[in-house]
């Protein structure tokens, strides 16, 4: 199991935020060959935009249309909707990253704190 924490300085909005670790996740995961595989996440909204169903003009636009491009390249890659419940492992690695000057980088088969 690979988790990532990333830490941005100032204020960004929330989809973007998850768009940027949706991108990181896809990079990672191709750069490891992982393929096929699958990325999940509990925001609605950036999983319809990643996958085309919904489009905006707004900040997120441009991390999107990274993403896209990747996701089109490779059918091996799906990008899901889960519900926020059971995406517990990213919060609790966003809770702790709160504060922290560097990113996080855990690897692990199993993660003690869970």
């Amino acid at each position: 199991m690979k988790v990532d924490a990333m830490v941005f300085e100032g204020r960004v909005s929330v989809d973007i935020a998850e768009a940027k670790a949706i991108y990181e996740g896809l990079v990672l995961a191709k750069k490891s060959g992982l393929l096929p595989f699958s990325i999940e996440s509990d925001s609605l909204n950036v999983v319809k935009l990643c996958n085309g169903e919904i489009t905006t003009r707004s900040d997120v636009f441009n991390e999107i249309s990274d993403i896209q491009i990747i996701v089109n390249r490779d059918e091996r890659i799906l990008i899901s909707h889960i519900p926020q419940i059971c995406n517990r492992v990213a919060h609790e690695v966003a809770r702790r990253a709160i504060g922290l000057e560097n990113s996080i980088f855990l690897d692990d088969s199993f993660l003690l704190w869970l």
